[in-house]
């Protein structure tokens, strides 16, 4: 059944930042990085175009870039194919109305090339990272992971041993583009902040430093895959643990006492009695 905006007028921030549309864990990914170098505050891009497939591949297959790619432009169709099937997210895939939304979120500065209109996470970003803030620990190990090999003062690339070829090639386009396209935080005050419930954040930020341990084990597009599934998996159980505390508090007039000492300052999170 289709929702209506009817539905969204129940939306409360205190309880989920999520609009009541279907989410692409891709286009949430990529919005959440820029969230992640702003250090929760979302980025603003400004761009005169929205980029094409062509245009990836141009940077790709230019002579101007060949520094950086070499032997690319040698089969223009394989490197367009390439980047189609492995380095861009689109939109309605093999119609007429097909778009870019962005990179796949394979490397922190994805978010720099993407089309905002396109790649909406509509609030999942921002409730991914309320949830994940109870862990600072797990803020910055995420950090670390998608912005390898990068200066955190200059922005810029460091040659190093986490830059495989996908990371590569959009790390070489964020460069290519950096006059045309401006990376800032937004200026805006912030939303007010809402301590999300805790036992399943702490839940989330534990797993996914689980996750984490095994960087050096795998290759970095099968991990961010992982990492995708386990963060769609949480919010999906965040959300379902929602609905079922929400209405039992207003039918009591009253939050259970386990979830109440787990907000208080220096209270510890006691397992929860009501899921």
């Amino acid at each position: 059944m289709a929702l209506d905006s009817k539905d969204r007028a129940f939306r409360c921030d205190a309880i989920s930042r999520i609009d009541y549309k279907t989410l692409t864990m891709d286009r949430v990914l990529t919005a959440f990085l820029g969230r992640l170098w702003h250090h929760g505050v979302p980025s603003r891009m400004a761009r005169a175009n929205e980029l094409t497939v062509d245009d990836y591949v141009y940077l790709l297959t230019d002579e101007a870039y060949q520094d950086k790619f070499d032997g690319f432009n040698n089969n223009e169709d394989i490197s367009r194919r390439w980047a189609a099937t492995h380095l861009l997210d689109l939109v309605n895939r093999g119609r007429v109305t097909e778009g870019v939304a962005g990179p796949r979120p394979l490397h922190g500065f994805a978010y720099r090339l993407r089309n905002s209109r396109r790649s909406r996470p509509y609030g999942a970003d921002e409730q991914l990272y309320e949830l994940l803030a109870v862990n600072g620990t797990a803020v910055e190990m995420l950090r670390s992971f998608f912005f390898a090999d990068i200066d955190p003062v200059t922005g810029k690339p460091v040659p190093g041993p986490d830059i495989d070829v996908e990371s590569q090639a959009l790390l070489s386009m964020v460069a290519a583009t950096r006059g045309d396209a401006q990376d800032r935080a937004e200026t805006t005050p912030r939303k007010e902040q809402h301590q999300p419930c805790r036992q399943p954040a702490d839940l989330l930020a534990e797993d996914v430093l689980r996750l984490l341990l095994h960087r050096e084990f795998m290759p970095r597009t099968v991990l961010v895959e992982h990492l995708k599934v386990l963060l769609s998996f949480h919010m999906a159980l965040y959300h379902l643990r929602m609905f079922k505390l929400i209405p039992a508090a207003v039918r009591g007039a009253a939050v259970d006492p386990s979830c109440r000492s787990g907000h208080q300052p220096g209270g510890s999170v006691p397992t929860c009695h009501t899921f």
